[in-house]
């Protein structure tokens, strides 16, 4: 059988090379397979991780908009409780209508509108009048009855012992607790407060600029370079009422309260937190 002989010598010769072949080739197989078995498993742990992101997505974008309508109606109250507060509408009505003691009158109102120490012809520019909003800032932060230090006492918490079902509850409202005296929470109420000032002489810098193109007699000019909204001066007698007008008719009120719902920092402060609880 000179074929079988023939076949058998070429194995001979050639066995350590179809050795290595053997070898190549069946790890080539299970190398291949291993890849797929890794590459069917990435994917897997991308789809579950991709799975996960998107549950918790959506929960923080419901608690999200729970949290929204929350401070919508929180928002609400506050304003109308403000509002009463420092209403002025009955006081500028006495003086549409000529009292005797008129002067009386604008000293309530200089109270109401917390600018009592200043007289009433002084002439304000945008730049005292963010001066003053920030004297005010500081005053109040300087004080031993500071809001942000204190954000604790206007919370009621509830904490009722009545058994093991309230732990949970008791740990949530121990760690809010202990969350409202950081100093990032204390930051960011502090930003927030500050965008109010800010939202509050934007809208008067509206009514500056307003003025300065009516050319309104009340303004005062130094010279014709000063035509200009930032120079513009304006007695305190006549923003008294632009103030109060502002507060009242919820412009400002309003506008703030979309500022705040759509600021990025308390969202991105509230998605750190949600991430650290999970």
């Amino acid at each position: 059988m000179p074929i079988l002989s023939k076949i058998r010598d070429f194995i001979s010769r050639n066995k350590n090379k179809f050795f290595l072949g053997g070898i190549i080739i069946t790890g080539s197989v299970f190398l291949t397979k291993y890849a797929q078995q890794k590459l069917k498993d990435w994917q897997e742990k991308e789809m579950l991780e991709f799975l996960d992101r998107t549950r918790k997505q959506q929960h923080f974008e419901n608690i999200s908009r729970t949290w929204n309508q929350t401070f919508v109606t929180l928002a609400n109250s506050l304003t109308d409780i403000v509002s009463q507060a420092f209403d002025t509408d009955k006081i500028i009505s006495e003086l549409r209508s000529k009292p005797h003691n008129k002067m009386s009158s604008w000293e309530n109102l200089k109270c109401k509108n917390v600018v009592d120490l200043i007289d009433l012809k002084k002439q304000m520019r945008l730049c005292d009048i963010d001066a003053l909003f920030w004297s005010l800032e500081t005053a109040i932060c300087d004080s031993e009855d500071n809001p942000l230090d204190n954000l604790n006492s206007y919370i009621n918490w509830r904490l009722n012992d009545n058994g093991t079902n309230e732990d949970i509850y008791h740990d949530l409202i121990r760690d809010s607790q202990d969350l409202l005296e950081t100093d990032e929470v204390k930051s960011l109420t502090s930003q927030c407060v500050n965008r109010g000032f800010i939202q509050l002489a934007n809208q008067l810098s509206d009514f500056y600029m307003e003025q300065s193109t009516t050319g309104s007699k009340d303004l005062v000019y130094s010279n014709q370079e000063d035509f200009d909204h930032f120079k513009i001066k304006k007695p305190l007698a006549k923003l008294l009422p632009i103030i109060n007008g502002l507060l009242s008719k919820n412009s400002f009120p309003e506008k703030l309260k979309q500022q705040l719902i759509t600021y990025d920092k308390p969202q991105i402060f509230a998605a750190n937190i949600f991430e650290s609880l999970l």
